[in-house]
């Protein structure tokens, strides 16, 4: 069991406009076993009772410190909370999000135990109702050195997201989040990841998602979408700044965005399709030539994108089908 003298975790959370979940998030961190807490409440100029859930926490809680700035985005929120975190660790979680009473605890026995710079755990899917929908297990491994460079690109074994790992604030605390663009995850995951000496995975779902219905990313199509765009090529460079023999394999990412994004403009209303369609082309031409090569595809990947580079329509037509034909 670990004690109140274990090391200190600064728990950074981003919150704008968010009051109708922001007290399951924060009673769920302060229901943590682990109580070495130092909670950072970020609040991104929200507009609803965000500000004064905050303020009622604070008072009740000598753990938790609010910080009130103007709106800037999820990347410049967990910036502000860095900036003032004093931990050893620090953890993200979102504030429509929540998480198991356990996790803290179960996450950082595993750092400890094995000197890890991060540590991921599975995570739970829910819906606005709190149905359980999907249960994303990571497989429990430790990586050390090159193999955590070599399994980020070829073996989908460091997901991206950020709010379901610990990190070890001496391997983050020179580093930003890229502000003002989505996929922020992206970015920071490939500016850390050659840092990174030594990275655990535990099988146990101890994160909730919420899966909104008004999330940008769950939107069919908004311009702010094309910030994927952005990211992938940003990942693209560092990765050649630092392990250029994996680039081949951004490439194959920004082309699956290229398709993805596409079906989401075809099925969204938005006015002038047209120009948003010509920008996802470009990515695709410039992708899809070198992609097309590689042996390594998965197969339904590879089939989707000959016959998307034959006609775009018709291939977003029949993974539309196919999406329907699941439900």
């Amino acid at each position: 069991m670990l004690s109140e003298n274990t090391p200190l975790i600064s728990v950074i959370v981003p919150v704008y406009n968010v009051s109708v979940y922001l007290r399951k998030c924060i009673e769920s961190i302060r229901n943590s076993t682990y109580i070495n807490l130092e909670i950072i409440l970020v609040d991104d100029g929200s507009t609803d009772d965000s500000g004064n859930i905050c303020d009622h926490y604070e008072k009740i809680d000598d753990r938790i410190t609010v910080i009130y700035k103007k709106n800037g985005g999820l990347s410049s929120a967990r910036n502000a909370g860095l900036d003032i975190a004093t931990g050893l660790y620090i953890s993200f979680i979102d504030s429509d999000d929540y998480i198991s009473d356990k996790m803290f605890e179960a996450m950082l026995g595993k750092a400890l135990d094995m000197d890890a710079d991060i540590v991921q755990c599975g995570v739970f899917r829910v819906d606005e109702y709190g149905n359980l929908y999907k249960k994303s297990c990571v497989k429990e491994c430790c990586l050390r050195n090159e193999s955590v460079i070599e399994s980020f690109f070829t073996a989908s074994q460091i997901p991206v997201m950020l709010c379901n790992k610990l990190f070890k604030k001496q391997l983050i605390s020179s580093t930003r989040m890229v502000e003002g663009k989505n996929n922020e995850d992206n970015m920071f995951m490939i500016d850390i990841l050659c840092k990174i000496k030594c990275f655990v995975s535990i099988e146990d779902a101890f994160y909730y998602y919420l899966n909104r219905s008004d999330s940008i990313m769950n939107k069919t199509f908004s311009e702010k979408k094309l910030d994927s765009i952005f990211a992938y090529n940003y990942v693209l460079n560092r990765t050649n700044e630092f392990a250029p023999s994996f680039v081949p394999y951004v490439n194959y990412w920004r082309c699956m965005n290229s398709f993805y994004l596409y079906y989401d403009i075809w099925k969204s209303n938005v006015i002038d399709k047209n120009k948003y369609y010509q920008i996802v082309e470009k990515e695709f031409q410039d992708t899809y030539p070198y992609v097309r090569k590689l042996k390594y595809i998965k197969y339904k990947d590879r089939i989707r994108l000959m016959i998307f580079n034959i006609s775009r329509i018709n291939a977003v037509k029949l993974y539309h089908s196919c999406l329907k034909n699941r439900l």
